[in-house]
Formats: C-alpha cells, sequence, structure tokens
C-alpha cells in the first residue's frame, strides 16, 4: 500500500540524497544501503543527511565490516541489496553506463518493476533511461500516477479496503489455497517460482492461475508475475 511506503537508496551525491531528503520531508521511511563500513559516510559531504536517517524510521544498512573503507568495487556490488530491497525501481536519469543501470538490470533480473523517466534524446544523462524504455525493461512514467498504476497500489487499496472477497478455501480448492498462500508469501511470483514452490504441474497450475485470475483473487503484472488482488479471510 502507498502507506507502507519506504524509499531505498544508495546515499550517494545527486538523485540518491535527493530521494533521501524528500523522504525525510514528507515523514516517508527511508533507507541507505552503503559500500562501505559503519565507521564513515562516503561521500562525507552527506554525514549530516545520514545522520538524520539514524533517527525514528530510517535506517543505513550495509554488508561491510564496521571500519572497511569504500572501495571501486563496492558500489556496483551493493547495488544488488538495493535492488532485492525494493519491489519497484525508478531509474530517473542515468548514462548508458553506470550504477543506476547496473541496478536496473539487477531489479529486471529479479522481476521487479523497473521504471524510467525518459529525457531529451540527445541528453547523455537520458540514454540509460530511454535504452531500459526501448529494451523493454522498464516501464515509461512521467508522473506519479505513472508509477501508482505500474505498481498497482490503487486497485490494491480499492479492493481491499472497499471491496473485501470474503471467501474461505473449501477441500475441493485446496491447490488454489497453495498457490495463494505462495503468492501471497512472495509478494510477486512468476509462473516458474510458483511451479518450483507448489510442485503443481505447469499446465494444471496454469488453468488454476486463471480461473483464480477471473475470480478477481490474483493479478498478473506487465513483468509476468502474479500478486494477490484482493484478500482471502479465511
Amino acid at each position: 500500500k502507498v502507506e507502507d511506503l519506504i524509499i531505498v537508496s544508495g546515499l550517494a551525491y545527486g538523485v540518491d540524497a535527493l530521494s533521501h531528503e524528500l523522504a525525510i520531508d514528507h515523514n516517508i521511511p527511508t533507507v541507505g544501503v552503503l559500500a562501505h563500513g559503519l565507521s564513515m559516510i562516503y561521500p562525507a559531504y552527506n554525514r549530516t543527511l545520514a545522520d538524520k536517517m539514524t533517527d525514528d524510521n530510517n535506517a543505513l544498512i550495509t554488508e561491510y565490516l564496521f571500519d572497511e573503507k569504500p572501495q571501486k568495487s563496492n558500489f556496483p556490488r551493493r547495488n544488488r541489496i538495493i535492488s532485492g530491497l525494493c519491489e519497484g525501481l525508478l531509474v530517473i536519469e542515468s548514462n548508458l553506463k553506470g550504477g543506476a543501470m547496473i541496478t536496473a538490470d539487477l531489479a529486471h533480473s529479479y522481476h521487479r518493476e523497473v521504471m524510467a523517466i525518459p529525457g531529451r534524446f540527445n541528453d547523455a544523462t537520458s540514454q540509460g533511461c530511454l535504452k531500459l524504455i526501448k529494451d523493454h525493461k522498464a516501464v515509461l512514467v512521467t508522473s506519479s500516477n505513472d508509477i501508482r498504476e505500474c505498481m498497482s497500489w490503487d486497485s490494491i487499496e480499492n479492493d481491499i479496503s472497499n471491496r473485501p472477497l470474503h471467501f474461505g478455501f473449501n477441500d475441493d480448492s485446496s491447490q488454489k489455497r497453495l498457490i495463494y498462500e505462495c503468492i501471497n508469501e512472495l509478494g510477486l511470483a512468476s509462473l516458474e517460482c510458483i511451479t518450483q514452490s507448489t510442485q503443481i504441474a505447469q499446465h494444471v497450475l496454469s488453468l488454476s492461475l486463471i480461473d483464480m485470475e477471473i475470480d478477481g483473487l490474483i493479478k498478473l503484472i506487465n513483468t509476468g508475475q502474479y500478486m494477490i488482488a484482493r484478500k482471502v479471510y479465511k
């Protein structure tokens, strides 16, 4: 839900720092993923911002030991953590190569929602976003409403709060219960993930997924993954 929104970024210069600052200004929890130990902040310019992120519902996290200094190889490695933590990734600007593109490619491989803001075709910092959109790795967004639609926030809120589905699984629908619980636990699940988790034959699973979509239990999003559309009350 939108109320559960958390902003995750890398506490770097530019867009990273701005996203953390705006999150704090609007009382949205934010997490900074560091490429070094907690004994320092890099870049040092963001020390004041980092101090703010240790208060309230915010956090700084790292996989490195307390005194470990930043190394060039640490930064692309930490991007896999950012991608893994996020359900959706927004690329605001990027060259064809760089940290944002690494993070976007990782997020796409993790079956996360990737979104990109297009820029002028002759701007270097727009080339990465345009390539992600052209290669169908990212959804084109130009407004916050595009993000809400891509993440299916509005439809989930409306379905759960206004039209809850009071439906109890019975013995005849034990297979659908298993599928539902699998998707509910994973949050987003591909056909392959559901098959592996439930051990249901894929041709049988596909028919059940179609039935559950028609019943409004689950929803297929544009990444080819399934998510819960309406809550089931047992």
